[in-house]
């Protein structure tokens, strides 16, 4: 184990370099680049105010290069520092040169980063280093990130970085950018460097790594955790290591948006929630139980295992995630071969599938947990190579993932605080139990489902929320009670779209009273008719109100303002008066093959029942008045008094309390809560 001081001049100029080998690289399976601003900042500022010592570097020696264990986000700061310094100092020849001689030599970028290294050559960059991630153009030094190598998608956080920088520099004079940039060279680091040959010292370069950064929590809990790895690994097995942590990266970003924020996240959700060890539940946030790190004293098997497991359950959801996005895909692997075959063309109920399973892993709480049942259930059972899916029918599936989907929305739906302890393992161990059997597995995703149905939740709080809707909306109208299925799911994003309208009052928060079939007449009086029927003409007209007044505009949000219909005919409603609503929605659903969806009846019903709706439909239907002449102010007057008390009145408490009321009914004929045991 050798030790040398440099400064940063030393350690990126092959010409001063002190280090035998001289190239250094970010290895593939560091962690991605991802400073904060104010770490950008603060760095930079602490490097002009005075000549800063940036801490330790460890570099681990390999054949031909050295790889960089620890200091990649200082030492990758400091090199973006210097290219945004050079594209400022374009006046400045001798200061770029010195720059440009420190940063590029023998046609390559000096501190190589193998997660972004391969750039896009078709920039035609003029400039040393084509494969690098910075390259020289017309005399600037730019990203050079092409999006197929971009292994972590890094390029977003290396593009703010430099802007943060360049606006930061953009204060500084021209002579303070040059003491800056000298001042960035002289920083220096202590570089500790694991030998390859002859190192007698015990200690790895990880090793070293934890005791420096373990205790004062330095770094994200993900790389002590590999830390860990590298300790409980023999060095004969170290490049088996960083091809697994290599893999682990880049699926934990590529399923950011399914599973975890980050891949510290990643391990710890794993761990609590799909690792089929107890003890894990125990596992605090910084991956310790008992402040004792949970691989700490574990051998080299336990540590593959779990490296194992994590890297096929990423692999298992993404394939998973992209399969349920295609129509064409039958849930191979989850149930019987056999009975795929025969249910193959039940487009809809395949479809009923696919979007229940997306929107299970689409769905966001406070926390992954709602996820963990049906991420297990797809994990393990893929995970057993086919044979649990085999002994599962098809319909067994759709009773599955019914249940799981249900269970997943209601609790996201629910108040109460998300910590782990409400984590479910039920599923997990049917699967993995010695005595897996089918009905075991039924009835846990029947138990979880009903344990979360009896802990109920405010109907009101799903206010505009398009998914919470769709959810309670899909019940009240497409759940078999009978089957335990929910056969279909309201969504944006299908065969068949579905939009939110807003019934009462629109999103324009404008009212048009729509009029149809008025008798066009002469200017005596007298109606005109149509020469080839014989009949009277019409035509169509409109007046627009009032817009809505912002006492009632702040109840456009609340839950009774929406109902869920087809795309098309949300299209048609427009910002129409809600008489004119309910006839069209009436109509369309008098199609033959269609019928009024439950939760739409409930609120035409209720809207029927009111007076002041009456006397709106009686002024609709009504020919005392001529409203061909818009200029009648009396007419429109009267319109606009009786929609002010319609509106009012259907906002009023009374009335939203009634139609949540019979909305909460509705749900609960579907999907009843289990009676309180009484004392």
């Amino acid at each position: 184990m050798d030790s040398i001081v440099l400064n940063m001049k030393e350690l990126l100029s092959v010409s001063e370099s002190k280090l035998p080998k001289g190239k250094v690289v970010i290895p593939l399976y560091q962690r991605p680049y991802k400073w904060e601003d104010s770490k950008i900042v603060g760095l930079l500022h602490d490097i002009y105010e005075s000549k800063k010592f940036l801490g330790i570097l460890i570099l681990d020696e390999c054949q031909s290069h050295y790889d960089l264990i620890d200091g990649q986000q200082r030492i990758t700061t400091c090199i973006l520092f210097l290219a945004e310094l050079y594209n400022k100092l374009e006046n400045k020849g001798f200061a770029q040169k010195r720059i440009r001689e420190v940063l590029f030599s023998n046609n390559n970028i000096r501190v190589k980063n193998d997660s972004v290294a391969k750039g896009d050559t078709s920039q035609n960059a003029s400039f040393p280093g084509e494969n690098d991630y910075l390259a020289i153009i017309d005399n600037k030094i730019v990203l050079n990130i092409s999006d197929d190598n971009d292994c972590y998608l890094q390029k977003g956080s290396f593009e703010n970085a430099m802007s943060v920088i360049r606006q930061k520099i953009n204060a500084y004079s021209e002579d303070q950018l040059s003491e800056l940039s000298k001042r960035i060279l002289e920083c220096t680091v202590l570089v500790i460097i694991k030998k390859k040959e002859g190192d007698t010292v015990s200690q790895s370069a990880e090793q070293i790594f934890l005791d420096i950064n373990e205790k004062a929590q330095k770094l994200e809990p993900a790389d002590i955790f590999k830390g860990h790895c590298f300790k409980n690994y023999d060095a004969e097995e170290y490049a088996q290591l960083k091809s697994q942590w290599s893999k682990l990266l880049k699926n934990a970003v590529s399923l950011k948006p399914v599973f975890a924020d980050d891949l510290s996240w990643f391990i710890y959700h794993f761990l609590i929630g799909i690792w089929n060890d107890e003890s894990t539940l125990l596992v605090t946030k910084d991956l310790t139980i008992n402040d004792i790190h949970v691989l700490a004293g574990k051998d080299i098997d336990y540590t593959n295992n779990l490296l194992q497991s994590m890297i096929s359950f990423a692999d298992t959801i993404l394939t998973f995630w992209a399969n349920i996005k295609n129509e064409d895909y039958v849930f191979e692997g989850l149930c019987k071969a056999s009975e795929i075959a025969a249910h193959r063309q039940e487009i809809k109920k395949l479809a009923s599938m696919r979007n229940q399973s997306l929107e299970i892993l689409d769905s966001i709480g406070t926390a992954t947990y709602q996820k963990f049942p049906f991420l297990s259930f797809v994990f393990y059972v893929q995970h057993n190579e086919g044979t649990l899916g085999e002994r599962i029918s098809f319909d067994d599936l759709r009773v599955i993932i019914s249940d799981l989907y249900i269970y997943s929305m209601l609790f996201v739906l629910n108040a109460e605080k998300k910590s782990k302890s409400i984590i479910d393992t039920t599923v997990r161990h049917a699967i993995n139990a010695e005595d897996f059997s089918v009905h075991n597995l039924l009835e846990a995703t029947k138990e979880l489902r009903r344990n979360q149905q009896d802990k109920g939740f405010s109907l009101k709080e799903c206010g505009k929320d398009f998914n919470k809707q769709a959810f309670v909306y899909s019940i009240i109208d497409f759940y078999d009670s009978r089957a335990k299925i929910l056969v279909q799911k309201y969504r944006r994003h299908d065969a068949e779209d579905h939009n939110q309208e807003h019934f009462i009052i629109p999103d324009d928060n404008k009212i048009i009273w729509k009029l149809s079939n008025i008798p066009k007449k002469k200017k005596d009086g007298s109606l005109l008719f149509d020469n080839a029927t014989g009949e009277p003409k019409t035509q169509k007209r409109e007046i627009k109100l009032s817009p809505i007044s912002a006492e009632m505009v702040r109840y456009k949000k609340h839950l009774i303002n929406y109902i869920i219909i087809p795309k098309e005919l949300n299209g048609e409603l427009r910002s129409f008066d809600i008489v004119h609503k309910i006839s069209e929605i009436e109509k369309w659903y008098q199609v033959p093959g269609r019928s009024l969806p439950k939760h739409i009846q409930i609120f035409i019903e209720r809207i029927k029942a009111m007076p002041s709706y009456q006397e709106l439909n009686e002024l609709k239907q009504s020919q005392e008045h001529d409203l061909t002449d818009t200029r009648d102010e009396e007419v429109i007057r009267q319109i606009q008094e009786k929609y002010d008390l319609f509106l009012s009145q259907y906002f009023s408490e009374e009335n939203e309390l009634q139609i949540v009321d019979a909305l909460q009914e509705a749900y609960n004929s579907r999907l009843p809560i289990r009676q309180q045991a009484t004392v």
